[in-house]
């Protein structure tokens, strides 16, 4: 190639990318001012170009001209030409801006706004809000952006009416977990608890997160079993510029951290990813078959040996809770075709440690008052629990699309690593006698692995839509080598392993696997306006089938000669080769036991769903949504009892087809305020879990659940009114009231008399009651003084009410007959007070939450009900924003700065309390920084 070519080559090159670098990208969402919804094919129109684009089937834009300053004009049949002037272009940047757009009135056919006063993402939620055909509340990116909020967790805790347990688990309107259902853009995902409806949501960093959107009432488009709220988690799919966020914190607690008392267990050399490495597998095949010492084989005192001798728990300091976020994503443009990605990684490592952890038992005292309900302590478990969690995510997301189409993947993990440990005294007065030194030693490895398949397709000028969605999910739940040692204390420095009080050695391996694939699609056809009313119909179908497989193998292990042995009271000498029977003594530990049928089962659900439903403007004022769904829910078990005399071979156990009616009316006072009316039917089917003949054993409480193959499904009826007004800067006040008939509600009780460590779900009553209250505000406190304009307040009450027949009612007094529900709280309380210093880059958030008291088990013939009592949590977080675009932000928030406890207490009709279990989680100090890279 000659010298002249190439420099001419070079010289265009050059040029190019010059050209490129002095161009700049505007980005934005056109929205209807009136519905919050996009408006897909608008015109953009640059006035001093005469060029132009137009919006796509999600409303987006994107125009690229040389840097600059321009006028926009957005136009559509219909509505109101919008023209925005001095939208600036910058070369090599990409700036985003969102429009509303209002349909044309007879005095107004164009709205003329400069770039600086457009507004829109946070106002485009509160008109969705206003105008939904259902009771829902939302929050968003610029929410996010305001509180600082750093995942779902924290952003939720600002819903009217919803709670956040532990950071991550949602409830709504004080109804339990089972009552409330979270989904990822619109499918179902199971979190890390197979048997929980709740998504672990401070795995969801708020900058991937478009919007949240909590349901509190039921349409035909939303999945059937949920009565309290569906929380639908709404992902960016196609940011609308470049993102790299990074952000690090660690955290400190002064009664868990650098404490020299902490307990824990020896770990695998990859417990620091959130697995184990084959450290704590099971030693031998499954099938290995363990021959008793009378037979006087050494191969039971090979098999024996194969148990590693690490069953004592080990003291040493622990160190600070630690996390690690990063996300990016962008999107580019290839002509008509727009292509985007998402990318996230998330990585937390800490520990807890409750240094008096109490698991009691308390029981009437028949003997000494009869029929006066008083309250004896039965059992007493105290003593130290040590806990290390290692908890990593990874989230993928690609996307694809033109102007009528669109296709996304988006693909996610989770990885949890739990390791508990307990060292306890457990004393025994009434049931048995008896004094126990335990140690217990639990790790559970967790995976979730999701895919999310979506497409979306727009006909007819937007008048005919279908969305498509697949979503597989595959979860596995793996507890390696649980390890159960208990010594009865006889008298000072002499100890026994005596099985017959409960002073046993056992070590256990649990697996659950299960695969969970939903899929479903959906079709929306605009009918042709009449006297401008929308009149719409969707409709759709729903496919979910889930599988899952549960096994058990444990282990007893008994001591021959124990006088002889070096114990010492000691788990961690249990399993030293001295100690291990051997044929020629005579004496020492031998195991027994393997792969346990009765805790073994095979479950599968399918589902089949099926909807329709019309959205119809009667008058201006007057809207109605009505439809049904069709779900027809099945489930089949396999599994058998201890003794093999109930044997379930692919049995259906689930049999039901219901119908779920919804309608619902919406009233606009005006164009700020609403009123709603709504009825509908919804249902809570049964967990796995819950629907089998399994008995799971947790060590560290000694408590175990009992599975109830004869468990219903709840059917549920479902009755909100409420009224709404909307102001400028997202102010808003609400008040709404809402009943709910529970027929055959699922609830924990007590199993039986004999057994008041035992329980179980059941169908207590027949039906029951719930009935509340909600109350909404939120304002800008410049209404007291303009100085104040910075700060925002906001309140959000809830009162609830139920009652529910007791199972044994016949035995008890009238007036101790009735009780309120399982897991319904009876008021919620969410109260913040914000600074937002937009000049000096300073963000201020103060909250609490409580959650009135609440019945976590019903009591049963000798058992008392116990009760959850309320956590006040009172936290703060300061945050500064650094740099000259403010691109950096240093963080210092204070948890539970009241120090509150987590008691739960049984409660009886004389006054007597007791604790059932109590945890001190202490005052957390955290200290953050992120930084968003452009």
């Amino acid at each position: 190639m000659k010298i002249s070519n190439l420099f001419l080559i070079l010289t265009f090159l050059v040029a190019g990318v010059s050209l490129s670098a002095q161009r700049g990208t505007l980005r934005g969402t056109v929205y209807d001012e009136g519905n919050g919804m996009t408006v897909p094919f608008a015109t953009v129109l640059v006035q001093e170009t005469g060029t132009g684009t137009t919006t796509d089937l999600d409303g987006a834009y994107e125009l690229e001209l040389e840097a600059g300053t321009y006028t926009l004009v957005f136009a559509f049949l219909g509505y109101a030409d919008f023209t925005v002037a001095d939208v600036t272009f910058k070369a090599g940047q990409v700036e985003v801006l969102d429009v509303k757009m209002a349909e044309k009135g007879q005095m107004m056919d164009e709205v003329v706004v400069t770039a600086k006063q457009v507004r829109t993402s946070e106002a485009a939620l509160a008109t969705i809000r206003r105008k939904s055909n259902k009771v829902v509340d939302l929050i968003g990116k610029e929410s996010f952006a305001k509180t600082g909020d750093s995942n779902a967790g924290e952003a939720l805790k600002r819903v009217t009416g919803v709670s956040v347990v532990g950071g991550k688990h949602v409830y709504v309107r004080g109804l339990g977990d089972r009552y409330t259902k979270t989904i990822l853009n619109g499918m179902e995902i199971p979190g890390l608890d197979p048997d929980r409806n709740s998504f672990e949501m401070d795995l969801l960093p708020t900058s991937l997160i478009d919007n949240i959107t909590v349901y509190k009432s039921f349409a035909p488009d939303l999945p059937g079993d949920f009565s309290g709220g569906v929380v639908n988690v709404i992902t960016k799919d196609f940011p609308e510029e470049k993102f790299f966020n990074v952000s690090a914190g660690i955290g400190y607690n002064p009664t868990m951290h650098f404490n020299s008392k902490y307990i824990h267990q020896e770990r695998s050399k990859t417990d620091l990813l959130g697995f184990d490495n084959g450290r704590r597998a099971l030693p031998f095949p499954e099938d290995q078959e363990i021959l008793n010492p009378v037979l006087n084989d050494n191969s039971t005192s090979r098999v024996t040996s194969k148990f590693k001798d690490n069953a004592g728990v080990i003291r040493g300091r622990n160190n600070v809770n630690k996390s690690l976020s990063i996300s990016t994503g962008n999107q580019y443009s290839y002509g008509d075709t727009k292509v985007s990605y998402l990318l996230a990684g998330n990585y937390k490592v800490g520990s807890k440690f409750y240094e008096n952890a109490q698991f009691n038992t308390y029981i009437y005292d028949e003997q000494n008052f009869p029929g006066q309900f008083r309250l004896i302590n039965d059992r007493q478990i105290s003593g130290s629990v040590g806990e290390e969690s290692v908890l990593w995510s990874g989230m993928a997301g690609f996307g694809i699309k033109r102007k009528n189409h669109k296709i996304s993947f988006q693909a996610m993990r989770l990885q949890n690593g739990i390791s508990r440990v307990a060292d306890q005294i457990d004393a025994k007065s009434q049931s048995s006698t008896a004094l126990l030194k335990r140690e217990i030693l639990e790790y559970s490895q967790r995976e979730v692995t999701n895919f999310n398949l979506t497409g979306k397709h727009i006909f007819n000028n937007n008048n005919f839509k279908i969305t498509w969605k697949v979503s597989p999910t595959f979860i596995e739940v793996d507890e390696p080598d649980i390890r159960f040692s208990a010594f009865e204390v006889l008298e000072e420095g002499q100890y026994q392993i005596a099985p017959s009080v409960g002073a046993d050695v056992s070590r256990t391996w649990r697996n659950l696997q299960e695969t969970n694939i939903s899929s479903k699609v959906d079709f929306e056809l605009k009918l042709n306006k009449k006297e401008d009313k929308v009149n719409t119909i969707k409709f759709g179908m729903l496919g979910l089938m889930k599988e899952r497989d549960f096994s058990i193998n444990n282990y007893v292990f008994r001591a021959i000669g124990q006088s002889s042995l070096n114990l010492n009271g000691e788990a961690g000498n249990i399993f030293n080769a001295e100690n291990i029977w051997n044929k020629e003594s005579g004496t020492g530990v031998y195991a027994k036991g393997g792969f346990e049928p009765a805790n073994t089962f095979h479950a599968e659900q399918t589902i089949l769903a099926a909807y329709a439903m019309n959205e119809l403007e009667i008058t201006d004022k007057i809207k109605v949504i009505y439809g049904a769904r069709v779900e027809k829910a099945d489930n089949l078990y396999t599994g058998q009892n201890n003794d093999g005399s109930i044997i379930y071979n692919n049995e259906k156990v689930l049999d039901e087809l219901n119908i779920l009616p919804s309608a619902n009316i919406v009233y606009a006072l005006n164009d700020k305020s609403n009123f709603r009316a709504s009825y509908n039917k919804t249902v809570a089917r049964p967990s796995f879990k819950e629907k089998s003949i399994a008995q799971i054993q947790d060590r560290i409480s000694g408590r175990t659940f009992i599975g109830n193959i004869d468990l219903e499904q709840s059917d549920i009826d479902n009755v909100d009114l409420r009224f709404e007004t909307f102001a400028m800067g997202g102010q808003t006040f609400s008040v709404s009231g809402f009943y709910k008939y529970f027929k055959n509600p699922i609830e924990l009780e007590s199993f039986n008399e004999a057994a008041p460590d035992n329980f179980q779900p059941k169908n207590i009553a027949e039906s029951a009651s719930v009935f509340g209250l909600e109350l909404e505000a939120t304002r800008k406190l410049s209404f007291i003084d303009q100085s104040l304009n910075n700060f925002t307040a906001g309140v959000n009450l809830t009162y609830v009410g139920s009652e529910v027949e007791r199972s044994n009612a016949a035995a008890l007094p009238e007036d101790q007959r009735m009780r309120q529900m399982v897991g319904q709280s009876p008021y919620i309380v969410n109260a913040s007070l914000g600074y937002n210093g937009i000049d000096n880059g300073l963000e201020v958030n103060a909250s609490y939450n409580v959650q009135g008291k609440s019945l976590y088990i019903a009591g049963f013939g000798s058992s008392s009900d116990v009760y959850t009592q309320p956590f006040n949590s009172l936290n703060i977080k300061v945050s500064k924003k650094l740099g000259r675009e403010r691109l950096y932000k240093l963080s210092i928030s204070v948890d539970n700065m009241l120090s509150d406890t987590r008691d739960k207490l049984y409660e009886a009709f004389s006054g007597d309390t007791g604790i059932f279990e109590s945890l001190d989680p202490g005052r957390m100090i955290s200290f953050g920084f992120s930084a968003n890279i452009r």
